[in-house]
């Protein structure tokens, strides 16, 4: 009916998803992966261990934690976590998205920092499945 593919989907996950280390996890990803299904893990540098999760499991890109974000500004320490988790993610080559923008001058930073995928108020509000399609019909309206 959407003529989606695969790839046009990104499967979110946070660190507590993969805490049972049953290799379950693992198995499923790698399948989903091999259907074209993106992987991100979310909330990245909150959790038990985050740097094993990138290591251990098949990830296409990691999601900075809101609350690292919004600090950066007014935060040097919160500012260098952010820098330092967009260096990783340009030496494992996946993608980094900034979660929790909410304003021009965060968003200028994370450019900066090399982050060119965010989430947050300043680009949208969340939308219900309903809202979101409604929004998606209106843009293909306007650009045909």
């Amino acid at each position: 009916k959407y003529h989606h593919q695969a790839t046009d989907f990104v499967i979110e996950l946070t660190e507590t998803v993969l805490l049972s280390q049953s290799g379950r996890e693992q198995m499923v990803l790698n399948s989903l992966r091999y259907l074209g299904f993106k992987v991100a893990l979310d909330d990245f540098g909150t959790g038990y261990s985050s740097l094993n999760y990138i290591h251990n499991y098949p990830i296409d890109s990691i999601k900075i934690d809101a609350t690292f974000v919004r600090n950066m500004l007014s935060n040097t320490t919160s500012e260098q976590v952010v820098l330092l988790i967009a260096q990783l993610a340009q030496l494992l080559e996946v993608d980094l998205i900034a979660e929790g923008v909410e304003d021009d001058r965060a968003l200028q930073k994370l450019i900066e920092m090399g982050c060119h995928h965010i989430q947050g108020y300043f680009y949208s509000r969340p939308h219900n499945v309903d809202e979101l399609i409604g929004i998606i019909n209106e843009k293909q309206m306007k650009s045909a």
